[in-house]
């Protein structure tokens, strides 16, 4: 009678316990599931990292090569400036001197 039972719910009796097939089944696959599931995840992190580090790779040569635009561009409107303000130093007569302060080294 208790043997009927045990295999009328799916229970096959070995030598000191009984195993529910449906159960262990079922663990196995969400056990599976799951560990698929993490691998998924690990990899596309993995994935995602590398990208995200060509990005920033991509972003940080577009900033220098701006840097190096903008200090190029600077550099220009100095040499311009400077250009003006010798043009107006000789305009009113100061461009004379080559040191600004020789003057000042005699005394």
């Amino acid at each position: 009678n208790a043997y009927a039972r045990l295999k009328k719910s799916n229970y096959i009796p070995s030598s000191s316990f009984a195993v529910n097939f449906e159960a262990l089944i079922i663990a196995m696959s969400v056990a599976g599931g799951i560990i698929i599931l993490s691998i998924c995840v690990c990899c596309c992190c993995c994935c995602c990292r590398k990208k995200k580090n060509r990005q920033h790779d991509a972003t940080d040569q577009k900033m220098e090569r701006e840097k190096e635009q903008r200090k190029m561009r600077q550099e220009e409107r100095k040499s311009e400036m400077k250009v003006r303000h010798d043009e107006i130093r000789k305009k009113y007569g100061l461009f004379n001197q080559q040191n600004s302060y020789a003057k000042f080294e005699n005394n």
